[in-house]
C-alpha cells in the first residue's frame, strides 16, 4: 500500500539526507491500469425460470435494480484495487434491517462491504474455496453504543463491554475516550444450513442464529415462549413452512478474489511483489542523475588562503 500511495523512500538515514527524493510512481500506474482493464468489462446477470419468460425478465430486471442500489459497482472497483495492491480481497455481503430498500417482506435490504483480508480467519487456509471452510470468522470494530444497544440492559454484559472499551488484547489501556470495540462474526454450517454467532472478546451477544429466515420462523413456531431469537430481519408476513423446503442458506455470504494465485493458500499474490525493486532502482537512479545536476550545475571557484 505505501508504494501505491506514493511513500516509497521510508525513513532518512545519513546516506539519503542529501539525496533528492525523485519518485515516478509507476506502481500506481501498473495498478490502475490493471484494474480499468478488468472492471471496464461489463457484467450482467441472466436468470431463467422454468415458470416462462416473464418470470424470467422480471427476475433478471429485480437483481440488476438490487445490485444498482448496494452500489455493486463501486464494490467490484474496491475489490479488484485490493486484491492487485495486497494479493486478496474479501467482500461480505449482509442484511441490514435498518436501510431502505426495494419493497418486499422484510424491512431493509442487502448491503455489501469490502473487509481487509487481515481481519478475516479461516478455519483451514490452505483450502482455496472458501465455501468448502469449516467456518469464517470476521472481525469488525464498532462503536460501542451498537453492541449496548443489542444487550438490551444486561447490566453485567454491559459491564464487561465497559472493561473492553478500556484495555486492549494485551491489557494495556486504550487511548482516553476511546468509544470503539472489537467484534467478531463467526460463519459456519449446521446440517447444511448457514449459521452466525457475534461476539465481543468477553461477551458472547447472540449464537446459532441462522440465515434462512424460514428457518427462524419455524423455531418461533416450535417455541412459542422462546423470546432469545428477536432479531429477525423485519416482520414475517406469514409463515410459509412450504417454502422452507425450497429455499436453502447453503453458501457463506462471504467471497475471496486473488488476481494472483498462490500455492496451497486462499491467500493471493500482490502485483507489485515483483514490481517494487524495478520501482527502487528507478527512483534512485533518477534522484542520483538530479544530484549530479545539482552539484554540477555551477561552475566551481577554487579559492588558495
Amino acid at each position: 500500500m505505501d508504494f501505491f500511495y506514493g511513500d516509497q523512500w521510508g525513513t532518512v538515514s545519513n546516506d539519503t539526507k542529501n539525496i533528492p527524493r525523485a519518485m515516478f510512481n509507476l506502481c500506481k500506474l501498473h495498478i490502475n491500469n490493471r484494474q480499468s482493464n478488468i472492471v471496464s468489462v461489463p457484467v450482467s446477470f441472466m436468470y431463467y425460470t422454468s415458470s416462462g419468460v416473464e418470470d424470467s425478465n422480471l427476475m433478471t430486471k429485480f437483481v440488476s435494480y438490487l445490485l444498482k442500489e448496494m452500489k455493486h459497482d463501486k464494490f467490484r472497483r474496491i475489490a479488484v484495487k485490493e486484491a492487485d495492491i495486497k494479493g486478496t480481497s474479501v467482500s461480505h455481503l449482509y442484511y441490514d434491517a435498518y436501510t431502505l430498500g426495494t419493497y418486499g417482506d422484510y424491512k431493509g435490504s442487502l448491503k455489501e462491504e469490502i473487509i481487509d483480508f487481515k481481519n478475516v480467519v479461516v478455519a483451514n487456509p490452505s483450502n482455496k474455496d472458501i465455501q468448502s471452510q469449516e467456518w469464517i470468522i470476521i472481525k469488525k470494530v464498532v462503536p460501542k453504543r451498537k453492541i449496548e444497544k443489542m444487550l438490551k440492559g444486561n447490566s453485567e454484559s454491559i459491564r464487561k463491554l465497559n472493561n473492553e472499551c478500556q484495555t486492549n488484547d494485551d491489557g494495556s489501556v486504550k487511548q482516553e475516550g476511546t468509544d470503539l470495540v472489537a467484534t467478531f462474526l463467526k460463519y459456519y454450517r449446521i446440517n447444511g444450513e448457514v449459521y452466525h454467532s457475534y461476539s465481543t472478546r468477553d461477551i458472547e451477544i447472540y449464537k446459532d442464529r441462522p440465515l434462512n429466515p424460514y428457518l427462524i420462523n419455524i423455531k418461533v413456531e416450535n417455541k412459542e415462549n422462546d423470546t432469545e431469537i428477536v432479531n429477525i430481519p423485519g416482520e414475517l408476513v406469514e409463515n410459509d413452512i412450504n417454502s422452507y423446503n425450497k429455499i436453502h442458506f447453503y453458501r457463506y455470504p462471504v467471497h475471496v478474489l486473488t488476481l494472483n494465485d498462490s500455492d496451497n493458500s486462499i491467500y493471493g499474490i500482490s502485483a507489485l511483489k515483483d514490481a517494487i525493486s524495478t520501482q527502487k532502482i528507478i527512483n534512485q537512479t533518477v534522484s542520483m542523475q538530479v544530484l549530479n545536476l545539482m552539484v554540477m550545475a555551477w561552475d566551481k571557484y577554487v579559492v588558495h588562503p
